[in-house]
């Protein structure tokens, strides 16, 4: 016989406490997660940082490969014949066939350098004392503004463009027999022309009698182009240009000639005249005694609107400024041309014109 023991209760077995956990301090936890985050930036940037280089990279690859390149002058005036720009740029053409390594710097887009080197071959003086500014037909060139590449959408071409500022010429100066061009600031333009090129040119005046002022060596010479023509006379001549210029007589005005300016010919004489188109009587061009320059007039010499005034009352009266006279003096009161028997000496006497039209 078996006996049953009598089955115990279950009992649950007893679980082991775990130990609790040790606590952070807050400012380690802190720490920790800004050290995480700090990590995750780090990662993101030199991420970035590789796919910037290799992007680099293949740009600079790309753009360092020379490719063709031609030069052109940009915004150029319409006035400058085309064989003066052909003879400027020619320049920057001559600049680039100088050896091969130039060569290859024009044509590399990355090299500004260049660029710089190009401006200084229009306007300055090289190592070997070459004045650039004054070579050829550089002179017409006041400033260079702008040299920039422009590369083409499939990178085959390149054109360095050129912009610049131009003299524009303002009036003939005639010395011993030859003709040059002066701007406005009486800066001298390229060329040596003969009296009939100087005809031939257009509506210009001229201006005769002036100075040469000091060359290089100190002695009297034509200025280099590029020099300015400093003299008293002929800055004297060109304030009295804009008063002149634009009248509808103005065709009819061969010359401003400042031969007595100042009186250094005669004291008892005007300083300035205008010799006019039409001959007189002792073969001479015919003269308009014009007085003092514009803002130098003394109580004797009328103002300049005044002696305007008499220029046009003249033209309108006899259709020229002479009034078919060998001369007339308008820088007085009183128009004065020659007595009927004194054509051909001025001093000899002569007698008022009535300004009344």
């Amino acid at each position: 016989m078996f006996w049953l023991r009598p089955q115990q209760e279950s009992m649950p077995h007893a679980v082991a406490e775990k130990p609790p956990a040790p606590r952070l301090a807050p400012w380690v936890r802190g720490l920790l997660t800004l050290a995480i985050v700090l990590l995750l930036i780090a990662g993101m940037i030199e991420g970035y940082r590789r796919v910037v280089d290799r992007y680099a990279t293949r740009v600079v690859e790309t753009q360092s490969e020379k490719i063709a390149v031609t030069a052109k002058l940009m915004n150029t005036p319409p006035w400058l014949d085309a064989g003066i720009l052909n003879s400027i740029i020619g320049e920057t053409a001559a600049l680039a066939q100088r050896d091969l390594a130039t060569y290859d710097r024009f044509r590399n887009p990355l090299d500004q350098d260049i660029l710089r080197e190009i401006h200084d071959n229009y306007l300055a003086t090289d190592q070997n004392g070459v004045n650039h500014w004054a070579k050829d037909n550089n002179a017409w060139i006041k400033k260079i503004t702008r040299i920039e590449r422009v590369i083409s959408p499939d990178r085959k071409s390149q054109v360095i463009e050129i912009f610049a500022e131009y003299r524009k010429p303002a009036a003939w100066v005639e010395s011993a027999g030859k003709c040059y061009l002066i701007d406005d600031q009486r800066v001298r333009l390229p060329g040596v022309y003969t009296l009939a090129e100087r005809k031939a040119s257009g509506k210009l005046m001229m201006i005769n009698g002036v100075d040469l002022p000091p060359g290089d060596t100190g002695a009297p010479a034509v200025p280099v182009p590029s020099k300015t023509w400093d003299t008293d006379d002929l800055a004297a001549a060109m304030t009295l240009l804009p008063l002149l210029q634009n009248q509808p007589y103005a065709p009819q005005i061969l010359a401003i000639d400042m031969t007595n300016f100042q009186g250094r010919k005669d004291k008892l004489q005007p300083w300035i005249a205008l010799d006019t188109d039409r001959v007189a009587s002792d073969g001479s061009a015919s003269r308009v005694l014009w007085g003092r320059p514009p803002g130098k007039t003394t109580f004797y010499d009328i103002s300049d609107a005044a002696k305007l005034k008499a220029l046009s009352m003249l033209f309108l009266k006899y259709n020229r400024i002479d009034a078919g006279y060998d001369f007339v003096d308008i820088h007085t009161e009183q128009v004065m041309v020659p007595s009927a028997t004194a054509q051909n000496d001025p001093a000899a006497g002569s007698t008022a014109v009535s300004q009344s039209r």
